[in-house]
This record gives C-alpha cells, structure tokens and sequence, in this order.
C-alpha cells in the first residue's frame, strides 16, 4: 500500500502532495496497529472474564469469528472519532445539526444500541445471532485493510489459548485501568498468568 501511494504521489505531483501522502500512511499504520492491541485487549479480557463463552468456542459451539464480532460489537476498539463538521444543516431525530458544527462519531454506541440488540445489548454474548457494529466503519470508509485484521484476531486468539490453555487474569477484571482517552477504548495493561502445559516423554 505504501509503495502504490508513493507511486501516486511521484508520477506528476498532482494526485497526492506530500503533506497527503504522510498523513495517509499515518493513519493506515495507527489504524493497522492500535485498533488491533485494543481488539485482542477487549477479547482476551472478555474470554477470560467468562469461562463459559470460552467453552463455547472450545467445544465449538461457538467460533473464533463469533468471538471477534462480538468483541467488535460490545467493545469496538476505536470509541469516537474526532472530528468531522457538518458541510449542511442535518436534521437528526427532531435536531439540527447546523452547517460547519463540529460533529463527535460515535462507533461504539451501535452495537450497544437496544433498538438494534434488544437482549442485554451490553453483555458479551456468543450464541447472539445478530453481532451488528461499525467496528470496521461503512460505506466508502470501510477498513481497506478488515481481510488482514480478521485473519490476525483470528489465528492470534486461537493460537494463544492453544498455547496458554490455562491463561488467566492476574488482577480481578474490575482493577483494569481503561486508556486516558475518549477515543481509543482499551486497558492500560492486561495482566495474565500464563501456563505452559507439561511435556510428555516417554521411554524409549
């Protein structure tokens, strides 16, 4: 992606300047890297918190993609997206958002909303049939990179309770502390006993 958009930029200067260029490859690489901290953050917090929605995915009533659209739906890694403004009146349930009024996009608040998921919209759930979220964005602002991501949440998570079958919290989930900002939604530290299984040997 880097190299097509350094591409862009150097056939004849007019397709993206410089100060585009930067700032697009920022936001790819912090979009591509914290959102997917604070993913595994939210899952493993949650698997770890509820030992019978783990058994879900162990006994395979459940599965790994269970497990991240329902972390993306209950705990979406990105909050709020500051900002964007208003390029004409809209009205909104009965209220006017003015022309060029700043406006805070809230992702996390569909996949809580009780219209949407009436039953216990705020609870970790993966038999829930609909896992609805804008986790991944929408329309033509869909994450370009969500193939990638899933594939990593998804041999990630599996490859870490196969290896740490008995990992756990090391702190009670309510000690966690939550990141210093509204817009990113994650924990300080997520502190975990790891266990390794014994090795087996037999004689010869």
């Amino acid at each position: 992606i880097t190299s097509d958009l350094v591409a862009a930029r150097d056939e004849d200067g007019s397709r993206l300047t410089e100060e585009e260029l930067t700032d697009t490859i920022f936001a790819i690489l912090g979009a591509g890297s914290e959102t997917t901290i604070n993913f595994f953050d939210n899952a493993i917090t949650a698997l770890l918190s509820d030992p019978a929605q783990l058994e879900l995915v162990r006994s395979g009533q459940a599965t790994w993609d269970d497990v991240i659209d329902e972390t993306l739906r209950v705990e979406s890694p990105l909050a709020h997206l500051p900002l964007r403004y208003a390029v004409e009146d809209i009205e909104l349930d009965g209220v006017t958002i003015p022309k060029g009024d700043p406006i805070l996009v809230n992702y996390s608040a569909v996949g809580r909303d009780p219209r949407l998921h009436p039953d216990a919209p705020g609870s970790f759930d993966l038999t829930r049939a609909d896992k609805e979220h804008l986790s991944f964005g929408f329309g033509p602002h869909y994450c370009l990179g969500v193939g990638v991501a899933r594939l990593v949440a998804r041999t990630g998570l599996s490859r870490l309770f196969a290896r740490f079958p008995d990992l756990s919290l090391a702190v009670p989930r309510e000690e966690l502390q939550p990141l210093p900002t509204f817009i990113m939604n994650g924990h300080r530290t997520l502190p975990v006993r790891l266990t390794v299984p014994a090795l087996v040997t037999t004689a010869s």
